[in-house]
């Protein structure tokens, strides 16, 4: 390494493309003890990186969840490392996330969660914002305002989206009456989110929103937050914007270990995952496995996972939207 590159941050996402916490917790907490993980290429299967794990190798993590309830007996685990969780928090009905557990039970994990480990390990996600003929203006304004009221304390910071409708989800959508919201009603719940969550000391932000709410005082936020593992870590992170995220997306670098259409919710309004709820079984999940689906396969060319160093010039725009 010269003069004029540094150490690169490691951060594993756990993970944007399942329910890691919710349904694979125990595997997860064995491969953090093993040191080490296999993740295939999602667009090359046969393309596999190996993530270490070990404290040396990784500085942070962020997880990702609608039911973190299964993580809590593994926190232990992880105390060696600077962690928070992106929680998505909705109130949906049953019929859009059929397999998750009550509201209630939800709010009772999140509430656990910040008396454990701190309210700045946990970043509420009230997203995707849709439109349905159950989810109209005035359910969000009701259920908002109730998620406000039993968070309160427990976060600073709930980052809002709204509903992109994939090609893949607009069948399953259809049939519920979900669609995407107008600008307007965009802009009406922005306008009622800020008023009300700010009464309970919660910040509203946004993620990958091309739609500017910068003038009713919600920022665009960075779900893979530098600053926020600066102040859980208490120490200095040198990092880069994630150049591989959508147009819009301010995270920084990650590694991400999970695997698509794995997660067993079953979501209406999931980019991820087809709908279905027997993903577990369908997969071939293995508790031992390095790899969270499967095993390895004669076709499997394995490497090791490296960032390329980083020039000090790179950090400059890790936060440039």
């Amino acid at each position: 390494m010269t003069d004029h590159q540094y150490h690169v941050i490691m951060i594993i996402s756990a993970s944007r493309r399942c329910d890691i916490p919710a349904f694979y917790s125990p595997w997860l907490a064995k491969r953090f003890e093993q040191e080490s993980v296999f993740v295939r290429n999602p667009f090359n299967r046969h393309q596999v990186g190996r993530v270490g794990l070990s404290p040396s190798d990784v500085d942070a993590i962020v997880f990702w969840s609608k039911n973190p309830a299964p993580m809590i007996s593994h926190l232990d685990i992880f105390k060696a490392f600077p962690y928070y969780f992106q929680y998505t928090l909705t109130g949906y009905p049953v019929a859009y996330e059929p397999n998750l557990p009550s509201v209630e039970a939800r709010i009772a994990t999140f509430q656990t969660l910040a008396e454990q480990h701190g309210s700045d390990r946990l970043v509420w996600r009230y997203d995707p914002i849709l439109i349905s003929p159950e989810c109209t203006l005035a359910w969000h304004r009701s259920m908002f305002t109730f998620l406000c009221e039993r968070l309160a304390g427990c976060t600073d910071t709930c980052v809002i989206s709204f509903l992109d409708m994939y090609r893949h989800m607009k069948i399953r959508c259809d049939f519920f009456g979900i669609r995407e919201p107008e600008k307007t009603e965009c802009l009406e719940l922005a306008e009622y989110f800020v008023s009300v969550s700010a009464r309970y000391g919660i910040e509203i932000h946004t993620c990958t929103e091309t739609l500017d709410l910068s003038a009713l005082g919600i920022l665009k936020s960075s779900c893979i937050d530098g600053h926020r593992l600066e102040r859980i870590s208490g120490r200095p992170f040198l990092t880069r914007k994630d150049q591989y995220q959508r147009k819009g997306c301010g995270c920084i670098e990650s590694v991400d270990i999970g695997t698509y259409d794995t997660c067993p919710h079953g979501c209406i309004y999931c980019y991820a995952n087809p709908g279905r709820s027997d993903a577990m079984e369908r997969v071939g999940h293995d508790m031992d496995s390095p790899f969270l689906i499967g095993n390895q396969e004669p076709d499997d060319l394995i490497y090791d996972r490296k960032l390329r160093p980083m020039a000090a010039s790179d950090s400059q725009c890790v936060f440039d939207f």
